[in-house]
């Protein structure tokens, strides 16, 4: 005889009356909905302290020994959706109802459900459904995800603002939670022309004209949160022309303005929040490195930090990554990343996402390691969005050693790297990868005398910081006296230490 399986019978009691022992109106229209007390105290403390414990006041006995819950805070599909999971353990996500989904995961204490839902959203992450995720974010207080949300929607600003329709079908609150951010990369100008697109469509909903006075009194805070002093001049025009502003105090503040900073950024530049909130220009001395290794031999690790030290940088901080990868929030307060590898990251693909992150921070990144960029032949290879979204100058390639080589063509004399620079030798080994051609948009700064790069950079965006490649083994022969590494009767280190100073500053 075929057994049904058990999931298959539990099916059949979700949101059923007929041997129900509680009754649970949901929602605003407090939608009747049934579960089995038994079941869903199996399935989470939370229910159990509301059924057994009297914890909760919500819990009131009806007829028929029916017990009846108020859940006025979540809406019916997905309050069926954390039944089915208490039942099931299955759950079907989507972007639209997952935060709500969250938080009631949240409120009832069911752990495994919060993570699948957490995954789900930042895998599932889209220019259209970031602002919207946020908003229900907030909404039902999920920090957690508000924060993930809001960094996504920083890293992503111009592309989910070049359009207007998303800001104008946003809550104010939402808005306003955005526009008290110091990262997004997205002029004021625009924030401020977006908010008038916005002022415009409520008008119109509203079906009243859109004059200034009643523009100003549908966007209602916003255009408080609008920074005059990150605008040029060109925007400062705009906001005075709106009439959305005192005139009087614009005017003014515009003149002020444009005085301070009329040398600075010019007088018709557009610039992020985070272009001028973060950069400024630092001393050696002020300088804060970090180095991101995989690397179990210590005199490696200190012949790295030693040549990055060699023209006057002393605060260098390392982090193993080969057991860990930091989060965003780690790293985020440090001038530049050096990473630098022989060993397999714990995750390539996470620490490629975080170098990604870390760029987008308008921080400099530079990678020494030959391993981090071959092609994965020895399995030791940088993976993620570092790799697969173009910030990288070069691409990976199969690793070139024992041929020695030296430096060749410098094609950008100029160029603060090549300071004080006149010679480097890579040793017998001069590890380093085969390429000769540069990613779309990047720049060659220096070659060996094969042809293959030595030195490249890319500034994927305006807003980004600079990733330069040291295409080169970074030990030098003070480890290998035998002349293995790049000799240090040339200028190894003051090529390390110079990319370091550049990519901390520009």
């Amino acid at each position: 005889m075929e057994v049904t399986p058990i999931n298959e019978k539990l099916k059949t009691l979700i949101n059923n009356p007929k041997i129900a022992d509680v009754k649970f109106l949901v929602g605003r229209n407090k939608i009747e909905m049934y579960g089995h007390k038994t079941i869903l105290a199996i399935s989470s403390i939370m229910w159990k302290n509301m059924f057994f414990t009297g914890n909760w006041g919500e819990v009131s006995q009806k007829n028929e020994g029916i017990s009846q819950v108020v859940i006025p805070d979540l809406e019916p599909k997905a309050f069926l959706a954390i039944l089915r999971f208490s039942y099931l353990r299955e759950i079907e996500l989507d972007p639209e109802i997952t935060p709500e989904i969250l938080y009631a995961a949240d409120k009832f204490d069911m752990k495994e459900l919060k993570q699948m839902c957490l995954k789900f959203i930042v895998k599932t992450f889209t220019t259209r459904t970031a602002l919207f995720t946020l908003e229900k974010s907030i909404k039902f207080k999920q920090r957690e995800l508000i924060g993930t949300a809001i960094h996504y929607i920083e890293r992503k600003s111009k592309t989910i603002f070049s359009r207007d329709k998303l800001f104008n079908k946003i809550s104010e609150q939402t808005i306003e939670f955005i526009l008290q951010s110091n990262n997004l990369f997205i002029s004021e100008q625009r924030l401020f022309q977006l908010l008038v697109s916005r002022g415009k469509y409520l008008c119109l909903k509203r079906k009243i004209k859109p004059t200034p006075k009643n523009m100003k009194k549908v966007l209602g805070n916003l255009p408080n949160l609008i920074r005059l002093d990150l605008l040029g001049i060109s925007g400062l025009k705009e906001i005075y022309n709106s009439q959305m502003y005192d005139l009087e105090m614009v005017f003014k503040r515009c003149l002020a303005i444009a005085d301070k900073y009329e040398n600075q950024v010019g007088s018709n530049s557009e610039k992020s929040r985070k272009m001028l909130v973060t950069r400024e220009k630092l001393t050696v001395d002020q300088i804060n490195v970090l180095v991101l290794v995989s690397e179990t031999r210590e005199q490696y690790k200190r012949d790295v930090i030693n040549s990055i030290k060699h023209q006057g940088i002393s605060q260098v901080t390392s982090m193993d990554v080969s057991r860990r990868i930091p989060t965003l929030e780690e790293i985020k307060n440090y001038d530049s990343i050096f990473v630098f590898s022989c060993d397999p990251f714990k995750d390539p693909v996470e620490m490629g996402d975080l170098l990604a992150d870390y760029v987008e921070t308008n921080r400099g990144l530079i990678i020494c390691s030959i391993f981090a960029l071959e092609n994965g032949e020895f399995g030791r290879n940088l993976k993620g969005r570092i790799v697969n979204e173009g910030f990288l100058p070069i691409m990976k390639g199969r690793v070139i050693s024992h041929q020695e080589s030296h430096i060749g063509e410098v094609e950008i004399s100029e160029h603060p790297i090549m300071k004080e620079v006149t010679s480097f030798n890579g040793g017998k080994f001069s590890y380093r990868i085969d390429a000769t051609n540069v990613q779309t948009g990047s720049s060659v700064i220096a070659r060996y005398v094969d042809g293959n790069i030595l030195i490249a950079e890319n500034r994927k965006e305006d807003d980004f910081g600079a990733v330069v490649v040291l295409n080169l083994w970074p030990i030098s022969d003070e480890i290998s006296t035998n002349g293995n590494y790049w000799l240090t009767s040339t200028d190894g280190a003051m090529i390390i230490a110079n990319t370091v100073q550049y990519a901390s500053t520009v």
